[in-house]
C-alpha cells in the first residue's frame, strides 16, 4: 500500500504543477495581448458585419457544446451592441438564442449528472451553480422609435 500514497503524492504534485501552468499560460495570453495584438488575435476570425440566418445555426451549435452568450459573441467577432440589435430585428435569431440557452444547461446538466454517478468530486459545481442561476438571454435593446415613425417637418404653405 505505500505504493499506493506514493503515486497519490506524485498525482497531487502533478495537479498542484498543472495548475501553475495553467496560471502561467493565462498571464501569458493576457501578455500577449497587450504586447502584441495581432498575434494575439491571430486566431480571431473577421467580424461579421451583416446579420445572416446562418448564424442561428451557429448558436445553436455552441450553446449545444455548453458555450455561453459571450461565447457566441465572441467566436463570432461581434460588438454586443450589434448582438442586441440583431436580436432585437431578427425574432429568429432571439429564438435560437433562447434555445441555444436551454441546450447549455442541458449540457452542464449532463455533464453534472454524470460526475454525480461516477463519484467524481472534481467537477466545477460552483461554475454549474452559476450557470443554473443564469437569466435566459434577453434583448436589452429599447428600440428606436425613428425606424418606425417618421415625421414630416417641413413647414407646409397655407393658402
Amino acid at each position: 500500500m505505500a505504493g499506493n500514497s506514493r503515486v497519490r503524492e506524485e498525482n497531487e504534485e502533478l495537479r498542484g504543477r498543472v495548475v501553475e501552468l495553467e496560471r502561467e499560460c493565462a498571464e501569458l495570453r493576457k501578455q500577449l495581448a497587450v504586447h502584441a495584438p495581432h498575434a494575439a488575435a491571430g486566431n480571431m476570425p473577421e467580424p461579421l458585419r451583416e446579420y445572416s440566418d446562418s448564424i442561428c445555426e451557429r448558436v445553436l451549435a455552441m450553446g449545444s457544446a455548453g458555450m455561453s452568450e459571450g461565447e457566441w459573441v465572441a467566436a463570432l467577432n461581434v460588438g454586443h451592441s450589434t448582438w442586441e440589435e440583431w436580436k432585437a430585428l431578427h425574432p429568429a435569431l432571439m429564438d435560437a438564442c433562447e434555445r441555444a440557452y436551454s441546450q447549455r444547461q442541458a449540457y452542464w446538466d449532463g455533464l453534472a449528472q454524470k460526475a454525480i454517478a461516477t463519484n467524481n468530486n472534481r467537477f466545477p459545481m460552483a461554475i454549474y451553480k452559476a450557470i443554473k442561476d443564469e437569466k435566459p438571454p434577453t434583448t436589452s435593446a429599447k428600440g428606436d422609435a425613428s425606424k418606425l415613425v417618421m415625421i414630416d417637418l417641413r413647414e407646409t404653405a397655407t393658402p
